[in-house]
């Protein structure tokens, strides 16, 4: 049945701006268990004597200042000088001391098999297994599972299809755990019909969480306890969300796919490089983490939009006549990608009727941020609001001189009239830059990265996420004609950061074409 949400997980118990306190300590394990948490989730690693801490990280810098690595520091090393136990590094020992009889349950979370063994004798010698569940990786649980058949087991799935009964034969889970985006009807259904609840994981937006819990999870991890406590006692599960709501939601969530994916462009470290094949031409380029994303991108749409169809880069797709479409390009710029040009980025756009830009989402290549929009709503990047600033030119100055315009070829050829424009851009001291991603070119101009972006012709999986955010950024995108527009389909367009600008460059490119 929808609308049942049965319990709530504090990831690494209510901790920094909700309590003030650090995370993984025994402050904020009572801080959840004051906030009547269902659960409080907690990480363990090995120190250096063997002891079970609480301690996400394999070192200490990010929460405690110190670069030194867990497992070669001992418990009394961590305890030097006078220390507040509450604050510090806890031993998993205290904190089931302080979870017994609580009310509240702990979780405990592994990513590494070695850590197994000794976390659950712990918890066994202090008689508390009816007192924890158990999460994390498949090996690590697997150990849990051969020393405690009773053990509350949590399978970690990353898959939006439900698990087949053969999948659980090691673990024989009680629960299955998956990261939100990949959590819909198909996946909650399933897990259902296997006996199984269903947690989701990390959600802390009131909008997802009210999504979830009309979807029917049985449980949600977070890192804002109250805020979706709140958001999913104020859900009716009998009541669709609204279409505000939905695009709300949306914006949120291609922002969520956006971060996913430069994670993985991150972590792939050039590894995806090995397998580069021609598409169209031998410089019309996909990589093996061109086709990775656009699947785990899919992949999330499906669960969270299953009714709205996707038209990707490399897997196609067929956009309808109206209502609702995503546009994707896992990876704009694969020949600079797979020439190991650091310059490359993401676009994934919601359009309307074929022809309104909702929501969208890119990369920025420098420093792989994430930059969104949403159709009245703004551009921004990192949590704030971008904003291009007014520039103000006497009446004989030219708008382009001493700037930078930059341009995109046809893959690896110049479109009719460009060569003309570079010509009389040079003689007004204008300098033009080709740095082979469409995406992160057009979407830069909200950024300030010169003036204008010039386009031989718009794709719609490349360019729909990047004109709209230079749009709600404040910029001007037109047609070949002059004409404003955010759907300029097959045709030549231009983002810039002015009217000014963009009415220069159109002058521009139409005297090329002419001569």
């Amino acid at each position: 049945m929808t609308g049942s949400i049965i319990r709530f997980a504090a990831h690494r118990g209510v901790h920094e701006a909700q309590s003030g306190v650090r995370e993984n300590t025994l402050a904020s394990i009572r801080a959840a268990i004051a906030a009547k948490a269902d659960l409080v989730e907690i990480d363990v690693r090995l120190t250096a004597d063997g002891q079970t801490v609480i301690l996400h990280d394999p070192n200490l810098l990010r929460v405690w200042g110190d670069s030194r690595l867990v497992e070669n520091v001992t418990v009394k090393d961590l305890r030097k000088g006078p220390v507040d136990p509450d604050m510090c590094v806890p031993t998993l020992a205290e904190a089931l001391d302080v979870i017994h009889d609580s009310g509240s349950k702990l979780l405990i979370d592994m990513d590494d098999e070695r850590f197994a063994v000794p976390a659950f004798e712990t918890v066994q010698t202090m008689g508390m297994c009816g007192e924890v569940e158990w999460c994390g990786k498949f090996q690590a649980m697997s150990l849990i599972r051969a020393h405690d058949p009773h053990a509350v087991i949590w399978m970690p799935w990353r898959h939006s299809t439900p698990p087949q009964a053969s999948d659980l034969d090691v673990l024989r889970p009680q629960v299955i755990n998956a990261p939100y985006l990949v959590v819909g009807p198909d996946l909650v259904r399933g897990i259902h019909e296997l006996g199984m609840s269903i947690f989701c994981w990390t959600v802390d937006d009131g909008r997802q969480a009210a999504h979830m819990f009309r979807m029917g999870v049985d449980g949600i991890t977070t890192n804002s306890l109250e805020d979706i406590r709140q958001s999913v006692r104020l859900a009716d599960p009998d009541v669709e969300e609204s279409q505000d709501e939905h695009d709300a939601r949306a914006h949120y969530i291609v922002g969520e796919i956006a971060k996913a994916a430069a994670d993985l462009v991150q972590e792939s470290n050039g590894e995806y490089r090995t397998h580069v094949h021609g598409k169209a031409t031998p410089a019309d380029l996909v990589t093996d983490l061109d086709q990775l994303i656009e699947r785990q991108v899919r992949e999330a749409l499906y669960a969270q939009f299953p009714e709205i169809p996707v038209v990707g880069e490399e897997m196609g797709g067929d956009e309808p006549e109206r209502g609702d479409c995503w546009f994707l390009d896992p990876l704009d710029g694969s020949i600079n990608f797979a020439n190991g040009l650091p310059w490359f980025s993401f676009s994934l756009a919601l359009v309307r009727d074929g022809d309104k830009p909702i929501v969208g989402a890119v990369i920025d290549p420098a420093g792989w941020r994430v930059i969104t929009a949403r159709s009245g709503e703004g551009a921004w990047v990192d949590g704030r609001r971008v904003s291009i600033p007014e520039r103000v030119f006497e009446d004989d100055d030219d708008p382009v001189k001493g700037t930078i315009v930059s341009v995109e070829l046809a893959n690896n050829a110049a479109w009719p009239g460009l060569k003309g424009i570079f010509d009389s851009l040079s003689e007004r001291f204008c300098t033009m830059r080709v740095q082979g991603s469409g995406t992160a070119s057009v979407s830069g101009v909200a950024l300030g990265r010169g003036v204008a972006t010039m386009v031989g012709k718009f794709g719609p999986v490349d360019h729909f996420a990047a004109v709209l955010i230079v749009h709600e950024a404040g910029g001007v995108v037109v047609d070949l004609r002059g004409d404003e527009t955010l759907s300029p389909r097959n045709r030549g367009f231009l983002a810039a950061r002015d009217r000014h600008c963009a009415e220069a460059l159109v002058a521009v490119w139409q005297e090329s074409l002419r001569g």
